[in-house]
């Protein structure tokens, strides 16, 4: 299956100008397949949820693709859930033993303020087999006009989403990992976003991966209600300009201070350099006014 970079394909294309082939019990069956998709995202039921796939389905959400089986059920088995699905505007189009359905999803948190963290398009491809549709792809591409109040993303639309180039696919990672990383607390996302051989120029984290996980780990201790917020955020070729602010309560030591209990408010300026839909190497400056100087 092809990587959508567009919304278009997404929610426009189907498999005939009718639904004469259509039968009430396809749309019935496919619309409870969706509806147990993300209820068993939600669930985290691993085993459940790749049941419902070919064993040729491949997952899309434009950062990860996972193929097969066995790529599925680790994808499934190693992303951390702490969000519930809202799917809405299902559209299901049968010819045959093919179908194609799309809908709209809203991610939201399930604990703390009921903020929307997330929205997307979805689009999945089925095929008929011994008697049951069963996924063969399912792609999501997030709605580029919604920037969600949990990360206050206020980003600088110098490029159309209507046409997507790789500079814009490339401040869209950044946006993903700040939702997924941060908003959803989804260290996994780690591994997925930033390449194996990353390089770290900033003073606060330890080099490659590794140092980013340490880093998320000590940020989400010392401030347990950290948020982060990409206030500007800006593309040019495969660098990414990242504005952000950081606040949160100082529980837990930070980078040598002892804590304080008392609400901690800073500002960091960063840049991303992205290669193939990874982020290979990373620069920062923190606002030296603030009390404490965390940093990815």
């Amino acid at each position: 299956m092809d990587s959508l970079s567009s919304i278009g394909p997404i929610v426009g294309e189907t498999l005939r100008d009718d639904s004469s082939t259509m039968t009430n019990d396809d749309r019935a069956e496919i619309q409870d397949l969706l509806a147990r998709y993300y209820t068993y995202v939600d669930t985290h039921d691993v085993e459940r949820w790749v049941a419902l796939w070919a064993a040729d389905g491949q997952y899309d959400s434009g950062h990860v693709q996972a193929r097969g089986t066995a790529e599925l059920t680790a994808f499934l088995a190693g992303h951390v859930v702490h969000t519930r699905h809202l799917v809405t505007n299902v559209t299901v189009d049968v010819d045959g033993d093919r179908a194609i359905a799309t809908n709209y999803m809203t991610v939201l948190p399930t604990a703390g303020k009921p903020d929307v963290i997330a929205t997307a398009y979805c689009r999945s491809e089925l095929r008929r087999e011994a008697g049951r549709f069963r996924l063969v792809s399912h792609v999501y591409r997030p709605d580029p006009s919604f920037l969600p109040p949990s990360v206050g993303a206020v980003a600088e639309h110098s490029i159309s989403s209507e046409s997507p180039s790789e500079t814009a696919r490339n401040k869209q990672l950044v946006q993903l990992l700040t939702l997924e990383l941060w908003g959803r607390r989804d260290e996994s996302a780690i591994d997925r976003f930033f390449s194996e051989d990353y390089a770290q120029h900033s003073p606060f984290a330890a080099p490659g991966r590794a140092g980013v996980h340490a880093f998320f780990r000590a940020i989400t201790a010392a401030l347990p209600d950290v948020e982060v917020t990409l206030e500007h955020l800006y593309a040019e070729g495969d660098r990414v300009f990242a504005f952000m602010r950081w606040t949160g309560t100082h529980r837990g030591a930070l980078f040598g201070a002892a804590p304080t209990g008392r609400a901690v408010t800073l500002r960091t300026a960063e840049v991303h350099r992205i290669s193939n839909g990874r982020i290979v190497e990373h620069w920062d400056v923190v606002d030296g006014s603030a009390p404490a100087s965390p940093s990815k």
